[in-house]
């Protein structure tokens, strides 16, 4: 490594020291940091953050906003190490940074756990539905003994006023959305983003987005999911629905087991799974995504209906496979043999869950 640290220039040599503190005896394809707070200075701007990983050309940091920024060594020009820096700062700072970023036809609603970015004039109907549906989150789980981690910074959930708005800001963000898409979250910068449907036909689809989202970006920082981790799709999608019910997210005013199901997802789930007495289809939502890219409706209905089965009648398991999931090393893949292992440990053999699954929902008909 020797020859990465001629003393060519002051940039040359923050890239080569930085290199030698991202370095370890055993070389590795990608290595994890536990501890440490970095400032970095790059060509174009000053990041500071905790590194979760790296590589011989670059770093991943995790800022105190949440958001995941990735760094080239080729561009830093210098940093500073502080093992003892903790991240200081206030909501009102963070409104003023989300102030500059959306200008003055958005206003910032803070809340106890959010600030939402919505358009002006529309009072607090959106950061109130939003917060309800976090603290509904919090009340699903600890009801069940589940428990929930402390969040470290405060959410972020932005509202466009418009689908051509909320089309602008993901592609300017890189995120390749389909049209159907009308909301999400997104892991790199833990946001929710989202667009007002009040004025269509859709209007009463609102609330769901607004569920469904909050959920995925709840379950990745409370430590529900692991959100560096491989995450199993049907995982995040069949708790993301679970919550789209009345019965889960209100469970006070709609107690009965009927409240919890989807009945959308539910009759989605009948046509395509057992109305056709489909055999196999557990093993291949687990082991994989695929179901995913090539069956759209038919993945989300059974990632739907194993989650709420496994939640409605073997709730500890069900924990016991999230606490195994969270385990998983940020960044790696995880492999189809050992996801079928680990979901076979925690539940039963695959054609096992089905054939249950099959007596359960019997009784919903």
């Amino acid at each position: 490594m020797s020859n990465r640290c001629l003393p060519l220039s002051a940039r040359s040599m923050a890239i080569c020291i930085l290199l030698m503190v991202f370095s370890a005896k055993e070389v590795s394809a990608q290595r994890s940091v536990s501890k440490g707070t970095f400032a970095i200075q790059t060509v174009s701007r000053s990041i500071t953050g905790t590194p979760l990983v790296w590589d011989d050309h670059k770093v991943f940091l995790l800022t105190a906003y949440g958001k995941f920024e990735q760094i080239e060594f080729k561009d830093v020009k210098g940093f500073t190490k502080r093992s003892d820096l903790k991240f200081v700062f206030s909501k009102s700072s963070f409104e003023k940074k989300l102030k500059a970023e959306f200008g003055d036809r958005y206003q910032i609603s803070i809340t106890q756990d959010y600030l939402v970015v919505h358009p002006l004039g529309q009072g607090n109907d959106w950061p109130n539905k939003i917060q309800e549906t976090y603290n509904s989150f919090r009340a699903y789980f600890e009801s069940r003994q589940i428990p929930i981690a402390k969040k470290t910074y405060p959410f972020v959930a932005i509202v466009f006023g418009s689908r051509s708005e909320f089309d602008q800001y993901a592609k300017k963000n890189n995120e390749d959305l389909a049209r159907q898409v009308v909301g999400y979250y997104s892991i790199n910068s833990n946001r929710v983003m989202m667009y007002d449907r009040s004025a269509s036909r859709e209007a009463s689809r609102n609330f769901e987005t607004i569920v469904h989202e909050i959920a995925h970006q709840s379950a990745f920082n409370c430590g529900i999911h692991s959100r560096f981790g491989d995450t199993p799709r049907w995982v995040a999608e069949g708790l993301g629905t679970m919550f789209e019910a009345k019965g889960v997210w209100n469970s006070l005013r709609y107690p009965q087991q009927s409240d919890r199901i989807n009945k959308e997802l539910y009759q989605h789930f009948k046509k395509n799974i057992l109305n056709k007495r489909r055999s196999g289809w557990v093993g291949d939502l687990v082991i994989g995504n695929r179901m995913f890219d090539k069956k759209t409706e038919e993945a989300y209905s059974s990632a739907w209906a194993l989650t709420f089965f496994l939640m409605e009648t073997n709730p500890h398991a069900y924990v016991s496979y999230m606490k195994r999931l969270n385990k998983l090393k940020p960044f790696q893949p995880y492999s189809p043999e050992r996801r079928l292992q680990d979901f076979n440990t925690a539940f039963g053999s695959t054609s096992f869950v089905e054939g249950t699954i099959v007596n359960f929902f019997r009784r919903f008909d």
